[in-house]
């Protein structure tokens, strides 16, 4: 029976029952390289309402015009672990870390704080700070937050939006969600 050229030498290891003539199996084995695996992704279904921020009557015309306060409502619906399954186009897409296991509840820690500018203010924005599996992790979480108002979660969140020159910490909550 005849070999083709092309698979002699380290060829041979790859077919079952088929010895290299020039090459122990033993010896010329490769490392197992292990494949990281891609970051699980899980979707937000939530719904966002905001209300105010209009010019003030007393500034229509005027270059620099004064806004009404925007008030902005935040309420989590569910998670879905398939975007195709979301009722709405409105969702934020979430990372999960290594070690958190999700089943059919989520623990999200959500920072809720007020942003502006010279010109008008608006407040309820919202930012994830962390998803957890456990109640009390996530309990223990939002607690840090609200004594020092920086960054525990474990989204790797390095950039803080409610702490800046016009923004301020309001409140770090605690939202279970069901798992879709």
């Amino acid at each position: 029976m005849g070999i083709a050229p092309w698979l002699n030498g380290i060829f041979y290891p790859l077919y079952k029952g088929v010895e290299s003539p020039g090459c122990d199996v033993k010896k010329c084995k490769k490392k197992k390289t292990v494949q990281p695996k891609p970051p699980v992704e899980i979707y937000l279904d939530y719904d966002e309402h905001r209300s105010g921020g209009g010019i003030c009557a007393d500034d229509v015309g005027n270059d620099y015009p004064n806004h009404y306060d925007e008030h902005i409502s935040f309420t989590p619906r569910a998670l879905y672990w398939k975007r195709e399954a979301l009722s709405s186009w409105l969702c934020e897409t979430i990372e999960v870390p290594s070690g958190v296991l999700l089943t059919t509840t989520a623990f999200l820690v959500i920072v809720r704080y007020a942003s502006g500018n010279t010109f008008g203010r608006s407040y309820g924005h919202w930012a994830i700070d962390g998803i957890y599996d456990e109640p009390m992790a996530a309990a223990d979480i939002a607690r840090k937050i609200s004594y020092d108002g920086n960054s525990h979660g474990n989204l790797g969140r390095g950039y803080t939006p409610w702490k800046g020159y016009f923004d301020r910490f309001t409140s770090a909550d605690v939202h279970p969600l069901a798992i879709y």
